[in-house]
């Protein structure tokens, strides 16, 4: 058998193995979703991202209450598929402002800094768009 064909066997093989470890992983994220928001009704959901090239990644998802307070904050932080996400306990009870001041003092090229910072902007877009909703006045339309 050719070189060439080896190596093009061998490329179309670890082809096949990132695709299966992305869905691994993106199931992962999915099904992590799913169990927060079934367990967490009332408040708000942020998710954040933040990949590297080179170096550890970070997803963070961060569920709030309707005043803003975290009631849960799991992170997935690694390089490979494999990295489990898990629960930042000493997050839970601060405020959103709070977490925001916590995040200043993070490095500045840090992925769990930029991906915490993105969740937390999720929050607050969805948090205000809510209360803008409210704010609105109902129309009734007439026949």
């Amino acid at each position: 058998m050719p070189t060439w064909l080896l190596v093009l066997i061998g490329c179309i093989a670890l082809w096949c193995l990132q695709a299966l470890g992305m869905w691994y992983q993106t199931s992962r994220y999915f099904r992590k979703i799913r169990e927060l928001q079934d367990s967490n009704r009332a408040g708000f959901l942020g998710a954040g991202h933040s990949r590297r090239r080179f170096g550890r990644g970070a997803v963070v998802i961060i569920v709030a209450d309707p005043q803003l307070r975290i009631t849960r904050f799991n992170l997935m932080r690694g390089i490979t598929v494999f990295a489990p996400f898990n629960e930042m306990t000493e997050y839970h009870g601060l405020t959103i402002a709070e977490l925001q001041t916590r995040m200043q003092a993070e490095p500045d090229k840090s992925s769990f800094r930029d991906a915490t910072t993105s969740a937390i902007n999720q929050i607050l877009r969805v948090e205000r768009e809510g209360v803008a909703a409210k704010q609105q006045p109902q129309q009734v339309a007439h026949a």
